[in-house]
C-alpha cells in the first residue's frame, strides 16, 4: 500500500505530464518516427469509424426498443416451450453396436467354474445371429466393474449396422434373442444388458436404485428388502432383467441395478419404492 501511494503521488503525475503535453495535430514526424505515426493514425481512423457505427446502431436500437423487446420475449417463450416439451426422465436406450453380458455364479464359486460358464456363454453368443465377436473377462463383475471370482463379463460386438439392416436385425431384436439363449444355460445367472446411453456415465443401460437400512433391522432384513424390491421390479410391466448384487457378505448399502425398457419411465420407480418400504 505504501509503494502504491508513492507511485500514485510521484511517478504517475510525471508520466501524465509527459503524455499529455500540447502538440500540433498537423505535425508530421520525420525520419523513423513517421512509421509508428502512420500505424497510430490508421488505428485512430479505424477506432473512429467503429465508434461512429456503434453510435448509429445504438441510436437506432433505442428508437426501435419495442421491436427488440418483442424479439426478446419471443426468445424467452421459445426457450420455455422447449424446456416444457422436452421429455422428462431417463435417456432412452440407443443402439451403440455392442451389448454387455453379466455372468453371476453362487457366492464362493471358484474362478475355474466361472471360466467354464463364461466359455459356454461365449459359444452361445457366437451362434446368435447379429453377433460378430465376443471379449470375455472371468473374475470381473460387469454390474459394478469390480473383481469377483464368481462373476464374469462379456462384451458382445454386433455386426455393422448395414449388415444387420440387410438381415432385418436390430439391437433390440438381438438383445431379446440373446436373453432367451443365455437363459437356457444352467449353473449361472446370465444377464444381457445394453450399454449406458451416455458413455462413461454408469456401467449399463437402465437405472439403479439404492436400498438403505435406516431402522437398524440388520443385514438379513436389508437383503430381504433388496430381493423383494427386485421381485417387485420383475413383476412390473415395462421392466426386464431386474437383478440385485446383494450377497450375505455385503454391508451398509445394497445397490439394486434395474435394466428397463422404454416404457413406464415415471411410474416404475414409485411403484418399486412403495414395495420396498412395505418390506
Amino acid at each position: 500500500t505504501l509503494i502504491s501511494c508513492i507511485v500514485s503521488l510521484t511517478l504517475s503525475p510525471a508520466l501524465a505530464a509527459l503524455l499529455l503535453k500540447p502538440h500540433d495535430p498537423h505535425h508530421k514526424p520525420a525520419g523513423w518516427r513517421r512509421y509508428p505515426a502512420k500505424a497510430a493514425d490508421g488505428f485512430n481512423r479505424g477506432f473512429a469509424w467503429l465508434s461512429e457505427r456503434y453510435g448509429r446502431i445504438t441510436a437506432r436500437t433505442v428508437r426501435t426498443i419495442g421491436i427488440v423487446l418483442v424479439v426478446y420475449v419471443g426468445l424467452l417463450a421459445l426457450a420455455a416451450w422447449r424446456f416444457t416439451a422436452t421429455p422428462i426422465g431417463f435417456i432412452p436406450a440407443q443402439d451403440q453396436g455392442y451389448l454387455i453380458a453379466v455372468v453371476q455364479l453362487p457366492p464362493g464359486s471358484s474362478l475355474e467354474r466361472t471360466d467354464a460358464a463364461i466359455k459356454n456363454a461365449v459359444k452361445t453368443a457366437m451362434t446368435t445371429p447379429g453377433i460378430d465377436h465376443a471379449v470375455a473377462f472371468a473374475g470381473l463383475d460387469g454390474a459394478s466393474f469390480t473383481n469377483a471370482p464368481n462373476a464374469g463379463t462379456l462384451f458382445l460386438q454386433m455386426d455393422d449396422y448395414p449388415l444387420r439392416k440387410e438381415k432385418g436385425l436390430t439391437g433390440e431384436s438381438i438383445l431379446g434373442d440373446l436373453r432367451q439363449r443365455m437363459g437356457g444355460i444352467t449353473g449361472a445367472n446370465i444377464l444381457v444388458i445394453p450399454p449406458p446411453p451416455v458413455r462413461s456415465i454408469g456401467t449399463g443401460g437402465g437405472f439403479k436404485m439404492m436400498v438403505q437400512d435406516r431402522s437398524g433391522k440388520g443385514y438379513q432384513a436389508l437383503e430381504q428388502a433388496a430381493v423383494g424390491m427386485m421381485m417387485a421390479g420383475n413383476e412390473a410391466p415395462g421392466l426386464t432383467s431386474v437383478f440385485t448384487r446383494s450377497t450375505p457378505g455385503r454391508r451398509a448399502y445394497l445397490p439394486t441395478s434395474i435394466v428397463t425398457r422404454r416404457s413406464c419411465w415415471e411410474s416404475i420407480p414409485r411403484r418399486c419404492s412403495r414395495r420396498s418400504r412395505s418390506i
